[in-house]
């Protein structure tokens, strides 16, 4: 990205501060495609996504859950609905999966991660 005007001028302003500067929350819903487009891979927790990235301002090609047998899915929910695909992947020894990660289209990841809410934990 180039250019002194857009999202790129909010960068550059943000840059050139001594002090005073955006919040992430706020930097990544101004100029958070320029950032994307400077910084693809985000490492971040799943509520780290949920807090610092608004809701439509930023969409990732692939989220992946490492340790997903640590992750309740209601914490999981923000980076899930910010993904074009998932990657879930699970330690070797957990009772649900024998295989070491699952790809998977959203419609059975979102069936899997409602049927553990604990809504329906009592269904089980």
């Amino acid at each position: 990205p180039s250019g002194s005007g857009g999202e790129m001028g909010v960068i550059r302003q943000e840059l050139n501060k001594k002090r005073n500067h955006r919040s992430v929350r706020k930097l990544l819903k101004e100029a958070g495609l320029a950032i994307q487009q400077m910084k693809p891979v985000f490492l971040m927790s799943p509520l780290s996504v949920a807090q610092f990235i608004p809701p439509g301002s930023l969409m990732f090609d692939l989220v992946i859950i490492d340790e997903a047998s640590q992750v309740k899915p209601e914490d999981a929910l923000g980076a899930i609905a910010r993904a074009k695909q998932i990657v879930m992947a699970f330690p070797q020894t957990s009772r649900h999966f024998s295989c070491r990660s699952l790809t998977l289209p959203l419609e059975l990841i979102s069936a899997f991660w409602l049927c553990r809410l604990p809504a329906c934990r009592g269904r089980e």
